[in-house]
């Protein structure tokens, strides 16, 4: 049985936010990934309700 993203976990991972026309504001793709706890106000609440559910390991576009 695999692990999943619970709503208090610590995870690492890469993403990026741009706006409508392309401009990145956010991507840690070109540097370190981002460490974060979900449920503690650090992810915006559609990116910690994206990943919450997901497999550990899993990749998402």
């Amino acid at each position: 049985m695999s692990q999943t993203v619970q709503a208090d976990s610590l995870i690492t991972l890469n993403y990026r936010i741009e706006l409508d026309n392309g401009t990145p504001v956010i991507d840690t793709f070109q540097g370190t990934p981002a460490t974060l706890q979900l449920g503690a106000g650090e992810m915006i609440p559609t990116l910690e309700d994206c990943v919450t559910g997901l497999d550990v390991g899993r990749r998402e576009r």
